[in-house]
């Protein structure tokens, strides 16, 4: 599908180019309903194991170090629904991305109003919140992307899309309705942003040109890699693009992951000489608190 998207090729006489465009829109909807229903499901039951190891691993990272970056791939939202205990005196979180939440537009509800990390921000008394960088690769299903300003807005608790519209939907709780998101700048309706899984993707778009860089960045100044869980792959060269772009062949690299074959190690050892691995899960790792910290430190 994505081959004759690129190539603008009709795919024969029943599907043209712009039904394929069509169904390939669609398709990425459908993803962004199932993944949002799914999380949804999970962070409802805090008992879950899924939801305790985010709350955990935060819970590490305010005690050992919260001067971090994560990198993701995920859409969904559990790490930042897991992250509220930490604000507003521990940390914020930072996108990396220029949010319109930070302008306060008129129109806008002040319910989507946020904090700019970036900015000075009141502090209270026993306060010392720092940002902490997360950058979503792949996209979010809390990002909403309006084409006409090319801006995000942030909807933390509103990842509802409406599979016969195709409408991302706001709920006013207060008068027990829903609407339709619209851009508070330009009145257009959202869009949704997120990277299909795909061999071939469009990396066009400002916002994933912007989050590539930033990644880029953030990399090549780290002092250490943590993978977890990470399988690489081959739909992902573009990740490998990204950490070739950064320089890190001299870095401390650490995987965190069960596999032992060699074929997924050998991907690993081709991004640098310093690789380390760690055959456990994550959750036994979070279980050891001294290498947790020793990982982070």
């Amino acid at each position: 599908m994505d081959f004759f998207i690129n190539q603008n090729l009709d795919l024969n006489i029943k599907y043209k180019i712009d039904d394929i465009l069509e169904i390939k829109e669609s398709l990425i909807k459908l993803i962004h309903y199932v993944i949002s229903r799914y999380s949804r499901e999970i962070f409802n039951n805090f008992e879950k194991p899924k939801v305790k190891n985010h709350r955990k691993f935060w819970e590490f990272i305010k005690e050992y170090n919260r001067n971090i970056l994560i990198i993701t791939l995920n859409y969904d939202t559990l790490l930042e629904e897991s992250f509220d205990f930490l604000y507003p005196d521990y940390g914020l979180i930072d996108y990396c991305i220029h949010l319109i939440n930070y302008n306060y537009p008129p129109g806008m509800d002040a319910f989507n109003w946020w904090d700019n990390p970036r900015e000075f921000i009141p502090v209270w008394s026993n306060s010392n919140p720092i940002p902490i960088k997360i950058i979503k690769i792949h996209g979010s299903l809390n990002w909403k992307y309006c084409s006409t300003c090319r801006g995000i807005l942030l909807t933390p608790w509103d990842t509802d899309i409406d599979l016969n519209t195709g409408k991302f939907i706001r709920h006013d709780y207060e008068i027990d309705k829903s609407y339709i998101y619209r851009c508070p700048i330009d009145n257009t309706v959202f869009e949704t942003l997120i990277l299909q899984p795909s061999h071939i993707k469009n990396f066009e778009n400002p916002i994933i040109k912007e989050i590539f860089n930033e990644a880029v960045s953030e990399i090549k100044n780290s002092k250490r890699l943590i993978f977890i869980g990470y399988s690489f792959p081959d739909a992902d060269i573009h990740i490998r693009a990204i950490l070739n772009r950064a320089s890190i062949f001299h870095k401390e690299i650490f995987v965190i992951d069960t596999n032992k074959s060699k074929d997924f190690k050998y991907k690993f050892k081709s991004l640098g000489k310093n690789i380390y691995f760690i055959e456990s899960t994550f959750e036994d790792v979070l279980e050891n608190k001294k290498l947790f910290s020793e990982l982070i430190s």
